[in-house]
């Protein structure tokens, strides 16, 4: 949705139902923005490896050891494999 709506509601509603968009709409955004400061927190551990780290057999364990386990993290880590791709 456009300008960060996360829902909408029809008039007339409710006082329940606009205390219940806003707290979904707080959960949805606190739980974004812990993803982003782990998105931030893997890519600054990336960064800091070195060139040996991401060459060679065995980058892609080193990989999964650097992202932490992140819950869902294949996709993850396929994104930051790409992102540290030495040509």
């Amino acid at each position: 949705m456009k300008s960060g709506a996360v829902g909408f509601l029809t008039k007339p509603f409710a006082g329940n139902a606009l205390l219940g968009a806003i707290e979904r709409a707080v959960t949805k955004d606190a739980r974004d923005l812990a993803a982003e400061a782990r998105t931030a927190e893997i890519q600054a551990r990336v960064r800091a490896l070195t060139p040996r780290d991401v060459q060679g057999r065995g980058s892609a364990e080193r990989l999964r050891q650097v992202s932490g386990g992140v819950a869902g993290g294949i996709a993850g880590v396929k994104s930051v494999k790409n992102e540290m791709r030495v040509k």
